[in-house]
């Protein structure tokens, strides 16, 4: 994931910082299922619930799925998902 979560990354211009490369959506789920090590009822879960909600429908899907079948955080990427109606 280390790499390509580099190439996805996007450039924000910030009048004070300058250009600073931001985590995708996408890249910022994986981490959070990774570092819940299985739970969805702590914060981490809470976390992925409302990004799942919030930003839904423009997830690159494909991404997400190959990067959790990878961690190994599919089924609860799975389990997420239906919790967030999707």
């Amino acid at each position: 994931m280390g790499a390509d979560a580099l190439r996805r990354a996007v450039e924000v211009d910030d009048p004070d910082l300058g250009t600073v490369r931001v985590s995708t959506v996408e890249d910022l789920l994986l981490a959070k299922l990774d570092f819940a090590d299985g739970d969805l009822d702590g914060l981490q879960g809470r976390d992925i619930g409302r990004l799942l909600m919030t930003h839904g429908d423009g997830l690159d899907d494909t991404y997400l799925r190959r990067h959790a079948i990878g961690l190994g955080v599919s089924a609860l990427l799975d389990e997420a998902a239906r919790r967030a109606g999707r």
